[in-house]
């Protein structure tokens, strides 16, 4: 006795739907790629990462320094420039795309940053904002020591 058997049919809708959710994904790919290739061009998104990270860090000793001399106001500025400017977006690219990155340490980073806008702005004693750019330097140092190692 032989049986032929047709493979069940799907509807055209039913296949339009496989095809959508197939291009979403691809599409979403594509954009992912395009977006790190607009940040970093052809260099390794964690090496980059990993210096702006650094880079961020040696602008918390020039704030430092611009503090002892009296300059809160250029020191303020220096949150709004260089490695700063982009500090939040290169944040959630670290979060985003590898997942080693966590939300508690991106908040903490951030909301520091916050802090210490507000202690220069309120141009506060150097010993009370120094505790501040501390811990920030611990963070910034740590999250470029673990993109390094990704990046290995």
């Amino acid at each position: 006795m032989l049986f032929l058997c047709q493979p069940a049919q799907a509807s055209q809708s039913q296949q339009l739907v496989l095809l959508d959710s197939g291009n979403t994904a691809i599409l979403g790919d594509l954009k992912r790629l395009t977006k790190t290739k607009q940040r970093f061009g052809t260099q390794e998104p964690t090496s980059v990462l990993s210096g702006r990270f650094l880079d961020a860090q040696q602008q918390l000793q020039r704030i430092e320094l611009l503090i002892k001399i009296g300059q809160y106001d250029n020191a303020r500025m220096q949150l709004r420039e260089g490695s700063f400017k982009n500090l939040r977006m290169d944040l959630a690219f670290g979060q985003e795309m590898y997942r080693v990155v966590k939300p508690e340490a991106v908040r903490a980073i951030i909301d520091d940053t916050e802090r210490l806008d507000v202690q220069l702005k309120r141009k506060e004693l150097a010993a009370d904002i120094k505790p501040t750019l501390e811990k920030m330097r611990s963070q910034l140092a740590d999250l470029a020591q673990l993109l390094r190692d990704v990046g290995q």
